[in-house]
Order: C-alpha cells, then structure tokens, then sequence
C-alpha cells in the first residue's frame, strides 16, 4: 500500500485536476450592497479566493471497524475528520472554502471527509464530485476528460426567469444565526435489507388501500420513522408534527434539468399530521400523506419554490430546524447518491458518515446501505430520545440484525 504522503499528495493533484471541471467550488460569495434600498445580493465569484482545502490529518489510535461499527452510537470524533472550522454556516463562504478534503489516517485505512457549501451543492452534486474525483485520482491527474462533466448552465426557459435576488438586509449580523447544538444527541445507524425494505413496501401499501399508484419502499421507510420517532418524543396527540423530505427536482422541471446539473436543485416536501392521528393510523396512512406532498412537486410549485413572486422577498433560513416548527422530522440524503462507487482505488469504502450539520434532533440521512448489498438502505438517526427509539418495537422489527448487534 502506498504510504499516507503519497496517497495525500496524489489527492492534491487529482482535487486541481477536477476543480479544472468543478470550477466554481473553487471560488468565493461577493456581497453587492444597495445601500439606499438596504439590501444586498450575494454572488458566487469563480476567480476569487484561496481556492478549496485540503487537510491532512492523523488518528491512529482508531480503526476502520472503531469508526464503521453500528451497534453503538456513531463515535463523535468522526465530526472532527470533516473541515467544519467554526461550526461554519454557508454565509461564511465568503472567507472559507466551499469545498474542502480532509484526509484522516487511521490504524488500517483513510477516511476521507468531504465539505461543500449548500449553497453551491447539494448531495447529488457531491456524489457526483467525489465519484469524478477518485475516477481522476485512479487514472492519473493527467484526465482531459471525464465521462460526467457537470453541467452548470439553466437553460435559457427558466434563466429567463430569474431575478437578482436581492436580500432585505446590509450586514450579516441582520440576518445570520449560528448552529446552537444540543449535547442531548445521540446519532445511530440504522441497516435496512433489501428484504426489509420489501416488507415495509408491501405494509404501507396494504395500509394505503385503494392506490392508483404504488408507495415506494423509500417513501414507507420514511413513514415508519416519521410514526417512530414521533413515539419516541412522547407528545399531546393535539401537537403538530411534521415530516420534511428533500425533492430532487431537475427531472421535474420542463424541461427536465440535467442529471449532472451541478448547483442546488432541492425543495422541501412537507406533510403535516396531528400527533394522535399519526400514532393511531396505520404505516399506509402517513406513507400516503409523505406521497402526496412528493408528488406535489412539479414544474409550476418547483419554478414557484426557486423564482420569487412579484413583492415577495427571499427567506433567509436558519441553521438547524428552527424555520420548521416544532416536532420536525427531516430527511435528507438518497440511497440513490452512489457515494459507494467513490472507489479511490483501496476497495469499495467501508462506510459512509456525516458530519455535525447532520446533527439536529430528528434529523435523518440516508445512504444507500454498504454492508447490505443492492436496494438495502442505512438510516443515520439524530435524536435526543435515542432510549426510546430503541425500544420502539414496530421501528426495531424492521431494522436488519447489523444494526442490533
């Protein structure tokens, strides 16, 4: 195997190669200022700054199995194997990369933690950067050409479209909040088989009755933790809860976006319920209700979620869960990011993990399972009733033997 330094200086070659195609996130925010309307706008400058970051870092007192073991809580010290500074949000990338590596070495392996600015990207984005990445880094920083090269130009039937956005604010301190975490949390994995997530498909949809349509097994996944979690918090049945799941929507726009279009292309799915309504129907109810608010997601309400009405003034949204109410549950990730394909030439990676803006409680992220094989998903869970979750019984019967052991 070659040695850390080698492997570390490989990476730094083959991050200037990809940046030739991944330009922007080598770039910084501009802030344009209006001063007699009070407002700015934010821009992203692909010449200004520093470039990205890379880190080289040691914990040679963990190994693989330390960091990609489920029986336990997920180890915090993995939060400190991602570049995250300050407890960063995206405002701050007007000083701080929007993309930075950090590679950790540990007792028998690497771990490779990738930060990039939400503002830029999102998860489909990333899996597509980190796959394009290790592709270079195995055939040679040399690489002119790459099979996917992202796409960062809208075309022109919805560029058309959109304004300056232009913020109701001057100074950061106006409008900028910082993460306030809570010690209470707890983070777990959760396996889910491919067989499991079968039985939860065929349960929702017998619940749902009278279907045009048939409930995704994903979509039952999210109503069994949405109705778990929800257990778990012990709440009034008169509370509010709500389930918020990430739409991809460059497929649902007309035209349809590119698959390999690079800049954020998400927007919230939100289904609301009644605490004891939530608990007292069955999983075909609340996969239905988390259904229908997917579904909702067309050309007309993504066009409306991502172009501002006349008179309407952008929303500026706060770290963590704050802007949802109480009760959250939030989904993010895919099993469909094929972060497992990132293959950096040491074998298919071990593990997949986050890092602490994944950490609010009932925050979820899904990957597409590594130990479990095709279709299996793993669910990391946030919560502070972790206990509780745990002895959720209709949860727990349908997590795979992994996770319990």
């Amino acid at each position: 195997m070659a040695s850390s330094k080698d492997i570390y200086n490989n990476l730094q070659t083959s991050l200037s190669h990809a940046l030739d195609f991944f330009y922007p996130l080598a770039g910084r925010f501009v802030t344009k200022k209006y001063e007699d309307e009070h407002s700015c706008s934010i821009f992203l400058d692909c010449s200004k700054g520093p470039g990205a970051r890379l880190i080289h870092a040691s914990a040679l007192e963990l190994s693989v199995a330390d960091v990609a073991e489920t029986s336990t809580d997920v180890p915090l010290v993995i939060q400190s194997f991602f570049d995250l500074g300050e407890r960063q949000v995206n405002h701050d990338g007007h000083t701080r990369a929007l993309l930075s590596l950090q590679l950790t070495e540990l007792a028998d392996g690497f771990f490779i933690g990738c930060c990039i600015n939400h503002s830029v990207g999102d998860g489909t984005s990333l899996s597509h950067f980190l796959n394009i990445l290790s592709h270079i880094f195995i055939s040679g920083a040399e690489t002119t050409h790459v099979s996917r090269p992202p796409v960062f130009e809208l075309p022109r039937s919805i560029s058309e479209s959109y304004p300056t956005l232009k913020l109701p604010f001057m100074e950061e301190n106006e409008f900028i909040t910082r993460f306030n975490e809570s010690h209470l949390l707890r983070d777990r994995i959760f396996h889910f088989s491919a067989s499991s997530m079968a039985k939860l498909k065929a349960k929702a949809n017998t619940g749902a009755k009278n279907m045009l349509s048939t409930l995704s097994s994903y979509k039952a996944l999210c109503g069994l933790i949405w109705k778990a979690i929800t257990r778990a918090r012990k709440l009034s049945c008169d509370e509010d809860t709500k389930f918020i799941l990430t739409v991809n929507i460059r497929p649902r726009l007309n035209p349809p976006l590119s698959p390999d279009y690079f800049p954020n292309s998400v927007v919230l799915a939100i289904a609301t319920a009644k605490v004891g309504e939530l608990l007292t129907k069955d999983l075909g109810w609340a996969t239905m209700l988390i259904h229908q608010q997917v579904e909702a997601v067309d050309d007309g309400t993504a066009r409306k979620a991502l172009v501002l009405s006349p008179g309407k003034s952008p929303i500026v949204e706060p770290p963590g869960h704050i802007s949802f109410g109480a009760n959250p549950v939030v989904m993010g990730g895919s099993p469909r990011f094929d972060f497992y394909g990132a293959d950096f030439g040491f074998g298919k990676p071990v593990a997949v993990r986050t890092g602490y803006t994944n950490r609010d409680d009932g925050k979820l992220t899904s990957f597409p399972a590594g130990c479990l094989g095709l279709n299996s998903v793993d669910l990391q869970v946030s919560i502070e009733n972790m206990n509780e979750l745990l002895l959720d019984e209709e949860f727990m019967s349908h997590v795979s033997s992994a996770s319990k052991s």
